[in-house]
């Protein structure tokens, strides 16, 4: 079982470790140091959801949708990262991010927001999909009855290790973040890497292949 645990771990750990859309946009939540548990939870939550449905047969159902809505499900994911984007560009433009201080206020419509955002970032993104529920799952066969479900909470081990690292990590760099010219430079990154995204999501759809 130990073995199981492990593999689920460095298996989830090392999928999740690239830059993404829902990293990045986890980094600069926590870079603001406002709701990150509720971000860091969240992105956790999501994973684990996803990585169960896949360990425990769910797979099997996504992977005909996936093919049968391929190119749709990509074009959804593609508009709304060139959308957020446009967001973060903007916000850099107008300059309105720095940091006043007040990091630790509660605003709830300010949380309904950021999880709106998530929510899309992440259930919106086929590629989540592919890692957890299809590849994660898929590697998963090897395994039966109680090692399976160690590999599954390995795997969702590694997701809440990973996003409170980068959740956290960040909110300690928050008081570096008080010049405006600071959050430019977040907000231009960001964009790019939603622009980089979208950019591959579009190709994916298949309707620049020749």
């Amino acid at each position: 079982m130990l073995a199981a645990l492990t593999s689920g771990f460095m298996l989830s750990f090392s999928l999740i470790l690239a830059i993404g859309a829902q990293n990045a946009f986890v980094f600069r939540q926590g870079l603001t140091a406002r709701h990150v548990h509720l971000v860091v939870w969240f992105c956790a939550l999501s994973d684990a959801l996803l990585i169960c449905a896949g360990v425990f047969g769910v797979g099997s159902l996504i992977a005909p949708i996936m093919d049968d809505y391929h190119s749709f499900i990509f074009l959804l994911a593609a508009l709304w990262l060139g959308f957020y984007g446009v967001l973060r560009l903007r916000s850099a433009y107008l300059n309105v991010e720095a940091l006043d201080g007040d990091t630790d206020r509660e605003n709830p419509k300010e949380a309904i927001q950021i999880l709106t955002a998530l929510f899309l970032i992440t259930w919106l993104n086929p590629h989540v999909y592919i890692d957890t529920v299809l590849l994660i799952g898929t590697l998963s066969i090897g395994f039966d009855g109680y090692s399976k479900t160690a590999f599954a909470i390995g795997a969702c081990c590694a997701s809440l290790s990973f996003f409170s690292l980068l959740g956290y990590g960040a909110a300690k760099l928050s008081p570096y973040m008080v010049h405006p010219r600071s959050w430019q430079i977040v907000d231009y990154i960001t964009a790019a890497i939603m622009f980089s995204f979208a950019g591959i999501m579009l190709w994916q759809t298949g309707w620049f292949n020749s």
